[in-house]
């Protein structure tokens, strides 16, 4: 009788246990990615440097094309967000600084002495800085994240995979159109393909994200001068937020209100 009392005892104890600890279950890298991803998101302002390489090849040429922005974006949960930054593009050695700002649907833009506005809707992906990051920032599916952990070193958790090539191009589809017109310059393209595309994924003691980082293999038929030729791309975009959840301040151009319609076509 004495055993079998102890026994429900003992029974009722691990059930109390059970039911009274917090869970020691460890959080998948899913889980930790998803949950970032939406604090992220949550956040009304944000600081972050992307650097973007595209570096072409076609019969025997090669050229680089660096590019640099410095991003800061503020009422993002309101209905009008702002955001100001600075582009840096390096093509054929010539460098250019555009000063870049956008209030609600315009985006107005200083290169030197020319100022003007523009419809988001009208302007080149590379010059919409909160679509560029919008674009490179994806939630990954969780089938991908099954068999992965997240590798944790000074309060940082990171992420690193390889995805196939009909997954990435599912996942990242925007951003290729994107990295495809800066790698045609406007040329007539075809025949698009993605590969080889990897993913690196920062997560801070706070949990929100870090860094996130993609690389891929470009490959696309490209009509100039009355000929098709086979063009590739080594892509690589890399995304540092800065200092996530701190008060970020968007000024924009003195006199912006007053800036002419012009086409972007004039600063590129």
């Amino acid at each position: 009788m004495k055993k079998r009392i102890c026994s429900l005892f003992l029974v009722a104890g691990c059930l109390a246990s059970t039911l009274l600890l917090p869970s020691c279950t460890k959080p998948t890298a899913h889980q930790l990615l998803s949950d970032a991803m939406e604090k992220t998101a949550a956040l009304d302002q944000f600081s972050a440097d992307l650097d973007i390489e595209v570096q072409m090849g076609a019969v025997g040429l090669n050229m680089k094309v660096p590019m640099s922005y410095q991003i800061a974006a503020a009422g993002l949960q309101g209905d009008t967000p702002v955001a100001s930054g600075t582009l840096e593009m390096d093509l054929f050695g010539l460098q250019s600084v555009t000063q870049l700002y956008q209030e609600g649907d315009s985006i107005y833009y200083t290169a030197g002495l020319l100022k003007g506005k523009t419809a988001r809707r009208d302007a080149p992906g590379s010059y919409d800085l909160l679509a560029e990051v919008q674009r490179l920032v994806q939630p990954l599916p969780e089938e991908l994240l099954e068999e992965l952990e997240m590798v944790e070193e000074d309060g940082l958790r990171t992420l690193s995979l390889s995805l196939e090539d009909e997954t990435f191009s599912e996942v990242y589809s925007d951003l290729i159109k994107d990295m495809t017109a800066v790698a045609s310059k406007g040329e007539t393209v075809g025949d698009i393909s993605a590969s080889e595309g990897t993913v690196t994924i920062g997560i801070d003691a706070e949990g929100y994200l870090a860094s996130y980082d993609v690389t891929f293999k470009l490959t696309m038929m490209v009509a100039t001068v009355g000929m098709a030729m086979k063009s590739e791309a080594d892509v690589s975009l890399s995304l540092r937020y800065n200092d996530p959840g701190k008060e970020v301040t968007v000024t924009p151009p003195e006199g912006y209100e007053s800036f002419p319609d012009l086409p972007l076509s004039l600063f590129r």
